[in-house]
This record gives structure tokens, sequence and C-alpha cells, in this order.
């Protein structure tokens, strides 16, 4: 009779009736050791999941700041790219814009007979530059 009972509740066993039948304490004390080593199976398998998710986490954090911070640095990049292209731009204009201006007047200038000695002193043009005008 007491193992029908201990089979269908283990937990329910007094500590008497298991002095009764040291064969059913033996299987309690082996019952709890199977139950603790499971208990114990479980809680290392719940810190690996942890762990896992903690690692899966950190890669989509990474990955999602590594994607950010490409696209902010592309467009920080392209902004100021822009700037100098538009800054070279000005500074390439406004060398080509004196360049043709020197040009008009060393023109003018040779139209007015000016020699060529006083041209290249005036406008820092070389000889070759103003015999090809």
């Amino acid at each position: 009779m007491l193992w029908a009972k201990f089979l269908l509740n283990p937990d329910s066993m007094e500590e008497e009736e298991m002095k009764e039948n040291k064969d059913i304490k033996k299987a309690k004390e082996e019952l709890d050791k199977m139950r603790q080593d499971e208990y114990e199976e479980r809680i290392a398998e719940l810190m690996e999941k942890k762990i896992m998710d903690d690692k899966a986490r950190e890669a989509y954090v990474y990955e999602e700041g590594f994607d950010k911070g490409v696209a902010e640095g592309l467009i920080k990049g392209t902004k100021l790219g822009i700037e100098q292209g538009v800054e070279q731009g000005i500074k390439q204009g406004i060398e080509n814009g004196k360049k043709i201006a020197i040009i008009e007047i060393a023109k003018t200038m040779l139209e007015s007979g000016e020699k060529i000695e006083n041209i290249v002193k005036i406008t820092g043009l070389t000889r070759e530059e103003i015999e090809e005008i």
C-alpha cells in the first residue's frame, strides 16, 4: 500500500511512512536528486538562452548603430564635399576671371601700341602669353 501511495504522489509521503520502508525512502531520495538535477539543468538552459539573447541584442544594436553611423557619415561627407566643391569652384572662377581681365588689359595695351616689356611688367604675363594674344 505504501508503494502505491508513493507512486501516486511521492510528496505526500510522511517521514514516518518512509522510515517503515527503507526502499521507499531511498526511492524518494533518488527522486529528489533527479528533480534537483532537472532544476539545475533548466537553470543552465535558461542562463545559456540569456547569454545568446544578450549576444543577439548586442549584435543588433551594433549593426543598427553601424548603419546609422555610415548613413550620417555619408550625409556629412557629401555636404562637406559639396561645400568644398563650391568653394573651390568659386576660387577657380575668380582666378579665371582675373586671368581673363589681365589678358583683356594686355590686349588693350597692345592695341594702344604699348611695348611688350611694359605689358609684362604691368600684367605679370609672360612674353609668350602676350604674343599669343
